[in-house]
């Protein structure tokens, strides 16, 4: 009888792994490379850069109207700072996937608020996570639209392809 509860616990104790992980980890920005990109250095393993995509976002392309501004944006508020990250998967170009928090704000929802991204919903479509922050930039015509019809960086990309 005894033998048969050790594999359930071992089952557990293996389940119980990646739940401790889901808080994430913290490290140091130490680049930004567009509106939506970022690379942080993992303050418990050093050495290790790890090259973030802010998930629910979408900035402008570097070549776009509005992209040197986000990227700009972005480097001013967290290059060199310390950052609570939320991994949750891996996009399309194998960056990591992730919600990105500063002194306890959402980098993604400061961005959008901010007018320098759009709230894209997980398929890439519009909405969204961050639509309230979108809909309050639009409506305070702050950043990116307050250009006259800004182009949404999937439309951007589909016709000129990536800078």
């Amino acid at each position: 009888m005894r033998r048969q509860g050790a594999p359930v616990v071992f089952t557990v104790l293996l389940l119980a792994i990646p739940l401790a992980r889901a808080d994430g980890w913290t490290g140091l920005v130490d680049r930004v490379s567009d509106g939506d990109t970022l690379w942080v250095s993992r303050v418990d393993d050093p050495g290790r850069r790890v090259k973030l995509r802010l998930a629910d976002v979408d900035a402008p392309e570097s070549c776009q109207p509005g992209g040197p501004e986000a990227t700009q944006a972005l480097r001013v508020h967290v290059l060199g700072r310390e950052v609570k990250v939320r991994p949750l998967g891996r996009d399309t170009y194998r960056r990591v996937l992730a919600r990105v928090e500063v002194e306890g704000q959402d980098l993604g929802a400061w961005l959008v608020r901010q007018g320098h991204a759009w709230s894209v919903a997980k398929d890439g479509r519009r909405g969204g996570a961050y639509l309230k922050e979108e809909r309050e930039a639009r409506a305070s015509r702050l950043g990116l639209h307050g250009q006259p019809d800004p182009m949404r960086p999937a439309v951007f990309r589909r016709w000129h392809g990536p800078c």
